[in-house]
C-alpha cells in the first residue's frame, strides 16, 4: 500500500489525493508523505553529516539540529555521571524496599522544591536480557513495554526523531564545550545512540491535567579501551573510538534528559489537555554481577538515577515540583517489574508467541490485545466511554495506521491508493497525520 500525499498545496495536481469531506482544522498542515522509493527522514542514514542551523529539512520532526541534540546528549550523560548516588545515604534520605529493589529519595533545596531518587536491586539475568525492555527499537514496542511498566497511568509516546549516525563523534560548535567534555573524560563510541521521544501519563492527582513528558534519550554502551592507550599524564587524546570496543554484555547506560516541548512538531498531545514535565535529567545503569558461590548464573544490578532542578518561576503549562517528584517516584517504583517482564518475555518466547518483534501475527495479536484497554485518546488524553470502546461509532475510531483510538477530534478519514492502483479510504488520527512516512503500515488490511 503506498500512501499519497497530503499536502494542501498539491491538491490542486490531477494525480494529487482527492481528500475526505470529513475534515479536520488541526489535520490541514504542510505535513508531506515521505514517497515509497525514498527513506524516511526518521530513519535515514548520515551520508552528509550534521545539518546546519541555518537548514533544517522541514520534514525534521525537531527544531533543532542534530549537532545539537548530540551535544545535549553528551552534557547530560556527564552530569548525570556527576550526580549520581555512589555513597551510602544518610539520615536524610528516605528508604523503602520494594520487592527486592531498594528505592532511596530525598528533596534537596532551600525549600524542598529540588528532588532525587534512585532505586537499585540485582536480577538473574545477562544485561543482553535487559536491553530489549529498557531500550524499546520501535514505537509499538515502546508503547507496549512503557505499559508494562507504568500500567493505567501510561498513555502513549512517541519516537519523534532518531540520532543514528555512522561515527557518533560530532563537531561540536562550542569549542569551550568541545575541551571541558575532555577534561570529564567523557568519549564517544560507535554503539551510541540518541532519539528524541514523548511519553504521556495519566494525572498523579484528582482533577488535575494529564502529564506529558518530551526528553531527549541517549544510549551507551560500556566500552572495553586498552589501558596502555592512555598517556601517563592523563591525557585521553591517545583513545580514539577505533580502539575502544563495546562488548554487549559489560551492560549500559541510558540517560533521559528534558526537552522544551515547542521544539517538537510533532509526537505531541494537545498542549491544552497535558502539563509539561520538566527539569528532569535521569538515567538507567545496566552492568554485570561477578558471580559467586552463594549466586551462580549471569546476574545484572540494574539501577534508576533521577534529579529534578525546579527553576526559580515555573512557566504557564509547566507541571509544580509536586507533580514532577510524584511522577518520578512512580517511575522509580515501577523498576521493580523489571523481573516480572523478563520472565513473561522468556515464555512468550518460548512459546513462540513473541519471537523477537512485534512484526509477526502474533505480537500484532498480543499489541492489539495491549491498546483495546486504552481508555484514552492518543492524541489529546481525553477519556473515552466504555460502550463508544464497545461499540465504535463516529464519535470514537481506530487508527488503522498506529491501531489506537482517537477521539471525535482527533481523527478524519484520508484516501490511499493500493499496489492495484484502487482508492479506498483509511481512518488516520492526528498524531499519525503529523507523522506519516515515519511508520510501518505492513500491517494494514485493506478491503
Amino acid at each position: 500500500m503506498r500512501l499519497e500525499n497530503v499536502d494542501e498545496t498539491c491538491c490542486h495536481s490531477s494525480d494529487s489525493i482527492q481528500l475526505s469531506t470529513r475534515q479536520r482544522p488541526h489535520l490541514t498542515s504542510s505535513t508531506c508523505t515521505v514517497p515509497t522509493d525514498r527513506l524516511s527522514p526518521i530513519m535515514s542514514p548520515w551520508h552528509d553529516g550534521f545539518e546546519s542551523k541555518e537548514y533544517l529539512p522541514t520534514s525534521r520532526k525537531v527544531r533543532v539540529s542534530d549537532a545539537t541534540l548530540i551535544t545535549r546528549a553528551c552534557q547530560a550523560s556527564v552530569i548525570s555521571r556527576k550526580t549520581r548516588l555512589l555513597r551510602v545515604p544518610s539520615v536524610m534520605w528516605d528508604c523503602k524496599d520494594i520487592a527486592g529493589f531498594a528505592m532511596l529519595s530525598r528533596r534537596m533545596g532551600d525549600k524542598g522544591e529540588d528532588f532525587e531518587v534512585l532505586t537499585t536491586g540485582e536480577v538473574a539475568c545477562d544485561p543482553r536480557d535487559i536491553e530489549p525492555l529498557l531500550r524499546s527499537r520501535t514505537e509499538s514496542e515502546y508503547n507496549v513495554v512503557a505499559r508494562d511498566f507504568f500500567g493505567d497511568q501510561f498513555i502513549f509516546g512517541s519516537i519523534v526523531h532518531e540520532v543514528q549516525p555512522h561515527s557518533f563523534n560530532p563537531d561540536l560548535d562550542d569549542e569551550n564545550e568541545c575541551i571541558r567534555l575532555k577534561q570529564e573524560d567523557f568519549n564517544v563510541s560507535a554503539g551510541d545512540h540518541a532519539t528524541v521521544r514523548t511519553a504521556s501519563f495519566a494525572h498523579s492527582r484528582r482533577f488535575a491535567r494529564n502529564e506529558e513528558w518530551c526528553f531527549l534519550d541517549h544510549y551507551r554502551p560500556r566500552t572495553m579501551t586498552p589501558a596502555s592507550l592512555f598517556t601517563t599524564n592523563g591525557s585521553t587524546e591517545s583513545s580514539t573510538l577505533s580502539a575502544a570496543y563495546v562488548d554487549e554484555s559489560m551492560g549500559f547506560t541510558i540517560v533521559l534528559s528534558s526537552m522544551p516541548e515547542s521544539e517538537l512538531t510533532a509526537g505531541k498531545m494537545k498542549k491544552q489537555r497535558v502539563t509539561q514535565l520538566h527539569g528532569i535529567t535521569a538515567s538507567y545503569q545496566v552492568e554485570p554481577v561477578p558471580e559467586t558461590e552463594a549466586c551462580a548464573g549471569p546476574r545484572s544490578r540494574v539501577s534508576f538515577h533521577a534529579t529534578f532542578s525546579a527553576p526559580k518561576s515555573v512557566p504557564e503549562g509547566y507541571a509544580d515540583s509536586e507533580t514532577v517528584r510524584t511522577r518520578l517516584m512512580a517511575i522509580a517504583r515501577s523498576l521493580h517489574r523489571l523481573p516480572d517482564l523478563l520472565l513473561l518475555r522468556q515464555r512468550q518466547a518460548n512459546q513462540s508467541i513473541v519471537q523477537g518483534s512485534l512484526s509477526s501475527r502474533s505480537g500484532i495479536e498480543y499489541r492489539e490485545n495491549e491498546e483495546a484497554n486504552i481508555s484514552r485518546c492518543v492524541a489529546c488524553t481525553k477519556r473515552l466511554r466504555l460502550k463508544v470502546l464497545d461499540t465504535p461509532t463516529r464519535r470514537s475510531k481506530r487508527c488503522q495506521i498506529c491501531m489506537y483510538r482517537a477521539c471525535a477530534s482527533c481523527w478524519s478519514k484520508e484516501n490511499v491508493e493500493t499496489f492495484s492502483g484502487h482508492t479506498t479510504s483509511v481512518v488516520v488520527c492526528r498524531r499519525c497525520f503529523e507523522n506519516f512516512g515515519n511508520s510501518d503500515y505492513s500491517h494494514i488490511q485493506l478491503t
